[in-house]
């Protein structure tokens, strides 16, 4: 394998660099025997002590070439004297997401046709264009676009090296050779991993889509007097106030649960009780501490929910206040947040007038501009 973009492959996703997922779907194959990995020389000592933690220390580790076919050469040099009728793999570790089953086929076709390559078919419309004019279209059933990993015989590869054949991938030396390589059809996420947008699908394939979710929970019993409750970051003079140390806004209380859980942390305890100890009792404080560590992870908020259960106060009526508190406080547009309530009748305390409780979700997605 030939690791060609390291900048790209060097990217940590899931606290692993894209160049892993490479390693481990060639080095985990039944059928390959050796494995050599070809990279930059100043690389060479980063790559090695990854290896030894990803426990592939058999791996032969190489340093590349100035071009790809100098480097697929030396990597091969590393296996030292083949037999006529081995069979050769190259493969681009840019390509993360070669599936066991593309790596078989394209052994099993080498085996009988002497060189294979996975590819995908186009289909897009193609046109030929001169000076910024279609001069006409490209029959695209017969044009495929190649992949690796790329396969052939070593007599077949040992030959073309001896020709002093160059080009631009393996499958054209055997072209120029007279050789047909039987074409492998690509899986659909068998791609060349190139741009930042290639990046991000490679996360998506991998976290899920570098989205996130959380669910947060939040109540608070009522005192008897009416002394002013805090909602949303609103100040709600006439309804009863809650008991709680903060404010005891249960809507921000519970949304700084979901936020802590979509990114993985503790509840909000974890923030709030320290900032209280220090005299803090505004419940936003504690929601802006916790967004800087969703922004420090270059995450934004997509969407939020809330359900509200409790007798008082009539939620419906406050709604679009209460959005537009939320929407300011988080940088959002009213549409990106729900609220939803039910009195809860008199079956929970909630229900009965003595408390209030909210629920919270809230889905992060990943800032694409990072």
């Amino acid at each position: 394998m030939r690791s060609k973009v390291p900048n790209k492959l060097f990217t940590l996703i899931n606290d692993k660099p894209l160049l892993y997922y490479a390693v481990e779907r060639i080095c985990e194959h039944g059928f390959i025997d050796r494995v050599a990995l070809v990279v930059k020389g100043s690389d060479l000592e980063k790559v090695r002590g990854w290896l030894v933690e990803w426990g592939h220390t058999q791996v032969e580790l190489v340093e590349g070439g100035s071009t790809r076919q100098e480097s697929a050469e030396k990597g091969v040099g590393a296996f030292g004297k083949l037999n006529a009728e081995d069979v050769l793999i190259i493969h681009n570790a840019a390509n993360p997401f070669v599936t066991p089953e593309e790596i078989t086929q394209v052994i099993k076709a080498t085996e009988k046709s002497g060189a294979a390559l996975v590819a995908h078919p186009i289909v897009d419309t193609l046109k030929e264009v001169k000076d910024d004019r279609v001069e006409g279209t490209v029959d695209r059933r017969s044009i495929w676009a190649a992949q690796t990993p790329q396969a052939m015989k070593a007599k077949h590869y040992q030959k073309a090296i001896e020709e002093n054949l160059e080009g631009t991938d393996e499958m054209t030396l055997m072209e120029e050779m007279g050789i047909k390589p039987q074409v492998v059809r690509a899986s659909i996420n068998n791609v060349k991993i190139t741009t930042k947008r290639d990046i991000n699908f490679a996360r998506f394939l991998i976290e899920g889509g570098a989205v996130k979710t959380g669910f947060g929970m939040d109540s608070h019993r009522f005192e008897r007097e009416h002394r002013g409750l805090t909602l949303g970051g609103i100040h709600l003079k006439d309804e009863p106030q809650t008991i709680a140390n903060s404010d005891g806004d249960v809507m921000i209380h519970a949304l700084c649960n979901a936020l802590l859980q979509a990114i993985g942390k503790g509840s909000i305890g974890t923030v709030a009780d320290e900032m209280f100890e220090d005299g803090v009792t505004d419940s936003t404080e504690y929601l802006k501490e916790i967004l800087k560590e969703v922004s420090e992870l270059k995450m934004n908020i997509q969407h939020i929910g809330f359900q509200l259960e409790g007798a008082q106060p009539k939620v419906d009526p406050i709604a679009e206040d209460l959005k537009k508190s939320l929407a300011k406080l988080l940088s959002l547009k009213t549409f990106q947040i729900g609220i939803t309530a039910s009195t809860g009748e008199d079956l929970t305390p909630f229900g009965r007038g003595e408390g209030l409780q909210c629920f919270a979700t809230v889905t992060l997605r990943e800032n694409e501009n990072g």
